[in-house]
């Protein structure tokens, strides 16, 4: 059964990006339209679990370490999207802002975020 999810890999980790400032962005990368539909926000929300389980089970040293950080390293996720996301998608990544901050992690849309 081919997907029709924008989420794509639930299981993987699709951009990693080190900034200059020295923080670790995980990106995820989104194919289409984030709408709010009941499979997209379940992707969306367990793509986000898996990243934030990636990062907790370190404060993943190996994680850290392959990109040349360090333990107190900022980390981000970003979830980058195509313009615009459905309130629902809003909703749930406020939601889920909570635990990721409960692992030290700022989660956010990408800066082109449109509310439909």
């Amino acid at each position: 059964m081919i997907s029709t999810s924008p989420i794509g890999n639930l299981d993987s980790i699709d951009v990693v990006g080190v900034r200059l400032d020295g923080g670790l962005d995980l990106v995820i990368s989104c194919a289409s339209r984030l709408d709010g539909s009941e499979g997209t926000l379940r992707d969306l929300r367990t793509k986000i679990s898996n990243y934030l389980r990636e990062v907790s089970e370190a404060t993943n040293p190996t994680l850290l370490e392959s990109y040349g950080c360090a333990a107190d390293t900022p980390i981000s996720i970003l979830v980058a999207h195509d313009p615009p996301v459905d309130r629902e998608v809003i909703d749930l990544i406020e939601e889920m802002k909570k635990v990721a901050s409960e692992v030290g992690v700022i989660l956010r849309l990408d800066d082109r975020q449109d509310v439909q």
